[in-house]
């Protein structure tokens, strides 16, 4: 779902998420399962050192 450069819902979601002013949202991303099984093989790409939980903080 994307958040234009430059609109309203940009900012919004950069007030939402406490995120400092050199950090811009361009998207947002729909997390869940898919309505039928897929054959697909899954790839673990979790690092949770990129988790941020309802606000943006540098490490």
């Amino acid at each position: 779902m994307g958040v234009g450069p430059n609109t309203e819902g940009q900012a919004r979601l950069s007030e939402l998420l406490g995120l400092p002013a050199n950090v811009k949202p361009y998207s947002i991303v729909g997390i869940g399962y898919p309505a039928e099984d897929a054959d697909l093989e899954a790839v673990d790409r979790y690092d949770v050192s990129r988790i941020h939980y309802n606000s943006y903080h540098l490490k």
